[in-house]
């Protein structure tokens, strides 16, 4: 793997052609913009390209996936470039399938994809924004499709601006896609406001839940396997569920343990000095350093027990 800077990069999507840009597992905003978004660039400098992700796409985000841009299975393709995908943990069921790109772009503080290149920018917020610099190391310009896919990018991993490692850098990138004339409100009302009914359930599922550890620091919410699968929630309906331990008053680290096949996933957040990220990459997972995850055997009450024992004398 070879690092590569923005003119390398586009060089090298200019000397190839037949892509395949692919998301991460569980999709996101930015994974899923940064994926329409670029292939809409390549098309625009005439090559043929296409995107894949290994999950579903919720419901939210198929204003975001373009116009026929998104294919339903992997078929042999010259160029593979994923976007946004850390770990190959984060590939989900194709981790076996996808054992190797062409080009990695990611945002991540720590990038383990097997992969020919790698530019990465691990202090921009969303992977979004890289691809909003290729647009301009490419010459050209986002139209008002493009600027939908890149400003969901960049809201969602942002929290809609409110992350603290949310750069100046960020705001003026936003405002420079807000005067394509496009609608950054419906959108934002797109990412957090809609409540499925099987979120509303798994919601009050997570009030119920709430313990707190370490003199109120750690705030855990563990979802059985009979909240998870009796309610039918799927993980798109776990956005409004990682933001209520945060937002309780004095905790630091937020936990949401859920259940992930024989595993549990085990997603944390902290509000202002803890590194997630350095924690759950000593778990096996990885992430950013205020949003960062880790899959650990057994049920969720065991995952619960292991973490809190991990993180004693940390907090």
């Amino acid at each position: 793997m070879v690092k590569q800077d923005y003119e390398q990069t586009a060089r090298f999507l200019l000397d190839n052609d037949d892509y395949l840009v692919v998301c991460h597992a569980c999709p996101d905003g930015d994974t899923i913009g940064s994926a329409s978004a670029l292939v809409m660039l390549l098309r625009k400098k005439g090559k043929n390209a296409w995107a894949y992700c290994p999950d579903g796409i919720p419901e939210k985000l198929l204003s975001f996936t373009g116009k026929d841009i998104f294919v339903s299975d992997v078929k042999e393709h010259k160029t593979l470039i994923s976007v946004d995908v850390a770990t190959p943990a984060m590939l989900g069921s194709m981790q076996g399938v996808l054992t190797h790109f062409d080009l990695s772009v990611d945002h991540h503080k720590v990038n383990t994809i097997p992969c020919e290149r790698l530019l990465i920018r691990d202090d921009f917020i969303s992977n979004a924004e890289i691809i909003a610099d290729l647009y301009d190391q490419l010459s050209v310009g986002i139209d008002k499709e493009a600027a939908e896919c890149l400003y969901a990018g960049i809201s969602s991993d942002s929290g809609g601006f409110r992350y603290s490692n949310t750069r100046p850098q960020t705001m003026r990138l936003a405002a420079r896609l807000m005067e394509t004339g496009i609608d950054f409100a419906a959108i934002n009302r797109m990412l957090f406001d809609r409540l499925t009914p099987e979120a509303l359930a798994l919601t009050k599922a997570a009030y119920n839940s709430v313990e707190l550890f370490y003199g109120g620091k750690l705030a855990v919410v563990t979802l059985s396997k009979e909240d998870y699968e009796g309610i039918g929630a799927t993980d798109a309906d776990l956005d409004e569920i990682k933001g209520i331990p945060r937002r309780i008053g004095g905790v630091e680290v937020a936990a949401v343990i859920r259940p992930r096949g024989e595993k549990a996933q085990v997603s944390l957040r902290s509000n202002e000095y803890f590194d997630v990220a350095a924690f759950c990459r000593e778990m096996g997972g990885g992430g950013h350093v205020r949003a960062a995850a880790f899959r650990i055997d057994g049920t969720p009450e065991k995952a619960k027990e292991k973490l809190v024992k991990a993180l004693e004398g940390k907090l």
